[in-house]
Formats: structure tokens, sequence, C-alpha cells
């Protein structure tokens, strides 16, 4: 049997999380080992780490989707199918690099800059998202105001969603052009640590899980 404790894997990550960051801070002033190690990039270390804790948090909230649907068909278990299946792209979008697939393509389209010296074009995927993230949650309400009346994990899951679209979305976006290392460490940390916390909220949320294989 396999027991896992839901703080001690938050703490886990937690640790993880700022560990990277000084090590990006690090690798930066000495410039040595940068690419591996920085946050700012894509294709390394972090990024796969970033993406492992993404699909990490699929799998507690899909576990708690079957079992609310098994317990009550009627209940908002759609809602946590939806977060599984949205934890499972922004993975998939941050190891296979979707978002920077389309900035690209969007790159010529585009030329303008924002007011921070930012390529109009990075904020393409950021609002695609975000349009296509409130269309699902206006089809799925009903689900959607089920899980907010919940207590037990909500705030956690809440407060980390905020954290990780803040950090990979909306503090990204208004960085500076020339931001310093020390302002995306802090913003990829905020990222991260906003995964650890929504996993976090899932672990607790679930029931005790049994596995059984029959044989054909």
């Amino acid at each position: 049997m396999i027991t896992i404790h839901p703080r001690k894997v938050l703490f886990t990550l937690l640790v993880i999380n700022f560990a990277l960051a000084a090590i990006y801070i690090g690798t930066q002033l000495t410039q040595k080992l940068e690419d591996p190690f920085n946050l700012d990039a894509e294709a390394n270390i972090p990024a796969w780490y970033s993406g492992a804790q993404l699909l990490l948090i699929a799998i507690p909230a899909a576990i708690r989707g079957m079992q609310m649907r098994e317990e009550n068909p009627q209940s908002h278990w759609k809602f946590y199918i939806l977060a599984a299946l949205a934890c499972v792209f922004l993975s998939a979008d941050e190891v296979g690099m979707i978002h920077e697939t389309i900035q690209n393509i969007m790159r010529d389209k585009m030329s303008w800059k924002l007011p921070n010296g930012m390529p109009a074009n990075y904020v393409v995927a950021p609002v695609i998202y975000a349009i296509i993230g409130t269309i699902l949650l206006v089809i799925f309400g009903k689900a959607t105001i089920g899980f907010l009346k919940e207590s037990k994990g909500r705030a956690a899951i809440i407060i980390g969603g905020m954290m990780l679209v803040g950090g990979g979305a909306v503090v990204d976006v208004l960085l500076p052009g020339k931001a310093s290392i020390y302002e995306h460490a802090g913003e990829e940390l905020l990222e991260l640590c906003g995964a650890s916390l929504m996993l976090y909220g899932f672990l607790i949320k679930l029931k005790p899980v049994t596995l059984e294989v029959k044989s054909d």
C-alpha cells in the first residue's frame, strides 16, 4: 500500500522550486550551465520539471472526478475532469512549447511592441487560452459553482491557480523587456509554487484509492 502525505509532497516541491530558482540565479551570475537551468528558457530541466508538476496535478483531479461520479452522477464531477484535462494540456504546452510555436507564427503578423517593450505576439497565446478557459467555465458553469461551494482544498486550488496564471501569463507579459534575472526568477517561482499548491489542494480532496487488477 502506498501512502501519500499531501503536506510532505507540498513541502518537497516547494524546496525543489526554490532550489531551481537559486540555481538559476547562480548559473546566470557565474555564466556556467546557463542553458540547462535557465528558468526563462524552454526544453531544459526547469521546463520539464514544470511540465511534470502540471501532469501530476491531473492525476488526483481525474481520480477525484471519477470518485464523485461513482458516488453521485449528478454531482459536479465534470469540473474535476475539466481541471485534469486542462493540466494535461498545460503540461504538453510546457514540454512541447505550444505557445512558443504560436508566438513564432504570429511574429511577422504582429510587428508592434507592448508598452514594456515586449513583442505583441507574446500575448496571443495567453489571450487565446484565457478565452477558451472562460468559455469552458461558462459551459460547465453548474459544475464550477458546485466546486466553489466546497471547502476542503478549495482555497489551495484557487490560490494556486491564480499564482500559476499570474506567473505564467500576467506577470510574464507585464515584465519589462529587459527584466533582471531576479525578476525572472520571481515570476517563474510564482508559477512553480502555484502548481505545487494546486497539487496539494487536489491531493487533500482525494478519498482512499485502491487499485485492483483482474486477470483476463
